[in-house]
């Protein structure tokens, strides 16, 4: 039973740069607002969002192999049909969202409230962390780098960057970051793919739970001061 723990970030006289305002990320700390038991897996997750009305999917790929829904209680709802075992997930619109399958090679965009109603995209490669913005998908796809599509799957664009260890990505509107496991490194990289800055810590070493919990975090935390 895996335990997932969702946070607030408290700012104890901090300076902290959201809409031009200026912060210091010294003061900022995380405090625990809920946690609750993802029933059925002891193994970390791979991947989770918040939908805008609050309810929460989470993707199990090392444990259950099932793509769950919960309430921002902690109740179990359901386990939405997947054709495989989902790795990464990111929100495309109020109700969609897009799945990666690692090794079926291929992606699905699903409607959370009608689950019947989906597409599948397919991919080159093993296919890993998924990113949407500006009406594309962003994907981590194996001996590739970061192919950027659109909702039909047209590849509009291939990012070339050495992607052999690295799972997990997040966009912004003109900013990319992803993780390396195999460097310990968190990378942030314009649309483009030009290198802007690199973080490294030994904290993100191996476990892939603790790569994603920090890329999103040091986007959330640590950006703003770059910016």
């Amino acid at each position: 039973m895996v335990n997932l723990q969702l946070k607030d970030a408290k700012i104890d006289q901090a300076q902290i740069q959201i809409h031009g305002l200026s912060q210091n990320i010294h003061n900022v700390s995380l405090k625990l607002k809920q946690k609750f038991d993802i029933k059925g897996s002891e193994q970390p997750i791979s991947g989770c969002i918040v939908l805008p009305d609050d309810r929460i999917i989470i993707a199990d790929y090392y444990g259950t192999g099932k793509l769950m829904e919960y309430n921002n209680n902690g109740q179990h709802i359901r386990d939405i049909p997947v054709s495989d075992k989902p790795h990464s997930l990111t929100l495309v619109d109020t109700d969609r969202i897009a799945v990666t399958y690692v090794a079926s090679k291929y992606l699905e965009i699903i409607n959370t409230k009608n689950t019947s109603e989906r597409k599948r995209v397919n991919c080159s490669n093993l296919c890993l962390g998924i990113s949407y913005q500006d009406q594309k998908l962003y994907v981590i796809v194996y001996q590739q780098g970061i192919v950027v599509m659109d909702l039909n799957g047209k590849t509009l664009n291939t990012i070339d960057i050495n992607v052999y260890s690295v799972f997990h990505i997040t966009t912004t509107s003109d900013r990319i970051y992803y993780t390396d496991q195999g460097s310990n490194t968190v990378h942030c990289c314009s649309m483009t793919g030009q290198k802007i800055w690199v973080f490294k810590d030994q904290s993100i070493s191996n476990r892939e739970d603790y790569q994603w919990t920090v890329i999103k975090t040091y986007l959330l935390l640590v950006e703003p001061l770059t910016t």
